[in-house]
């Protein structure tokens, strides 16, 4: 059972239409994002201290553990490297 709290997005929105059948290219907009849960959040951190890579097997186990999809998980440890790298130069 995950904490039903979601962290923060700047890209969601009450409305739920995200666009038309025969919408052009520039009238789409993005999917909405997948908010994360403090207790999923406090999952990738854990993983990530541990693990700053993930082989293909801890991604699943990860995955399953925070019910988010792999390429999320695989996205967010990305994006985490790279936070790392750019505090570390500053």
């Amino acid at each position: 059972n995950l904490k039903k709290s979601v962290r923060a997005s700047p890209y969601t929105s009450k409305t739920s239409s995200n666009t038309t059948p025969n919408a052009t290219k520039s009238e789409r907009r993005r999917n909405e994002r997948q908010g994360i849960s403090e207790t999923q959040f406090a999952i990738l951190k854990d993983w990530f201290g541990r693990y700053t890579y993930l082989t293909i097997e801890n991604r699943k186990i990860v995955s399953q553990e925070t019910e988010l999809p792999e390429k999320t998980v695989m996205y967010w440890f990305q994006n985490q490297r790279r936070k790392v790298k750019r505090q570390n130069t500053c």
